[in-house]
């Protein structure tokens, strides 16, 4: 049994291996070098130490029980605020629902607060988190993601009036808010101090889940041959439809001025129109081109960890810098390309958005909606 299993892996492997083969990329790509660390997980306190040293605390917001939240802290802390009354929660200004303060020390006190800011547009986490900081004028020494893309911790360096303060924090993502727990330490205690900052970090937790959307989701479709998700600040239309064997659409967006700031082409072919794949992908590259007046330059990265509807066999992710029409002169742009296949339709998805270098919040934005639709779209008929 177990060399039957053996033999079928090996199988599955080389059919995806083949069916990529049409998909493949230069070889040599950009390691793209991120502005931060990773973060510092290792600890020397004990956790019973840990445990014996501080106190459990469960805070509820009136009327907003999703936003219930756990922490530990050291026992000589002091509660600021009490109970926090429910608010209408702003994407620009931080609603604090906790605050504490440690013992006073002749310089300035540690500080623990909880804060909730409203997203409303989709973004990752990690890359809004990144971005809210820099715009606090916090400096990120370090940076984790969990798997599931919900928590965010951190280190930075925050200077205000009385001193300068070392921060250990949290970002959790409860449907459209996100809830930041920042553990404060001035910088001449934080050798002292850390280990604590570390567990506290650690111990933050929201009681429940909140699955809501950031955006409202709306869902497109093509006589249920083609259907995926969007983001609700995007547009979608598609050509008049003449035939099915070939069908195509076009996701826009716009930013708070009204100007375009992101598109999406897509290309859907019938798997029994001809051509073989490599024929048909450099088809729809040439086609892509021409319509967004940008040629492809380097490759940046390809993405790892995408997931995709069952009814996709296969799928890969890859970015390019987009270059100005026969020339190697670079736009500041990038074109992302995903190639979907399956049995029925193979799908050839492009878009084009302002490069991370250039305007990481509208790059980040974009990235976001692009990998929403990608993973959510299904390709359906019937095999010929």
């Amino acid at each position: 049994m177990l060399k039957t299993n053996r033999f079928l892996v090996m199988i599955s492997a080389a059919i995806m291996a083949l069916s990529f083969a049409a998909f493949a990329v230069p070889a040599q790509a950009q390691k793209l070098s991120l502005p931060f660390s990773e973060l510092n997980m290792s600890i020397e306190m004990p956790k019973e130490t840990y445990m014996e040293l501080s106190a459990q605390y469960t805070r509820e917001l009136k009327d907003e029980a999703l936003l219930k939240h756990s922490f530990r802290l050291p026992k000589t802390w002091t509660d600021q605020m009490g109970e926090a009354k429910k608010t209408d929660f702003s994407t620009k200004v931080e609603t604090l629902i906790s605050h504490y303060i440690g013992p006073p020390n002749m310089y300035a006190r540690s500080s623990f607060e909880v804060k909730v800011l409203k997203m409303d547009r989709e973004m990752d986490l990690m890359h809004w988190y990144f971005t809210y900081m820099g715009t606090k004028g916090y400096s990120v020494t370090a940076l984790k993601e969990w798997a599931d893309g919900r928590r965010v911790e951190a280190e930075a360096i925050r200077i205000d009036v009385e001193a300068t303060f070392v921060m250990r924090s949290v970002a959790m993502l409860s449907g459209d808010l996100v809830v930041i727990a920042e553990y404060s330490v001035p910088d001449p205690f934080w050798g002292e101090q850390r280990d604590e900052a570390v567990w506290s970090a650690s111990t933050f937790t929201l009681e429940y889940a909140n699955d809501r959307t950031i955006e409202p989701r709306k869902e497109f479709s093509i006589l249920d041959i083609v259907k995926f998700n969007y983001p609700g600040s995007w547009q979608v239309r598609r050509p008049k439809l003449t035939v099915v064997d070939e069908l195509s659409a076009v996701a826009t967006s716009r930013n708070q001025r009204g100007e375009y700031d992101g598109r999406l082409d897509a290309f859907f072919l019938a798997s029994h129109a001809g051509g073989t794949r490599e024929e048909n992908l450099k088809l729809y590259k040439e086609k892509y081109t021409d319509i967004v007046s940008f040629d492809l330059g380097a490759h940046i990265e390809t993405l790892e960890g995408q997931t995709y509807d069952e009814s996709i066999s296969a799928g890969r992710v890859d970015i390019f810098k987009a270059l100005k029409p026969g020339t190697e002169s670079e736009t500041g742009y990038e074109i992302w390309m995903a190639l979907l296949e399956s049995n029925v339709y193979d799908g050839y998805v492009f878009m084009n958005t302002v490069s991370r270098e250039i305007d990481f919040v509208t790059w980040a934005k974009n990235q976001r909606s692009f990998k929403i639709m990608v993973e959510s779209m299904e390709l359906h008929g019937h095999a010929r």
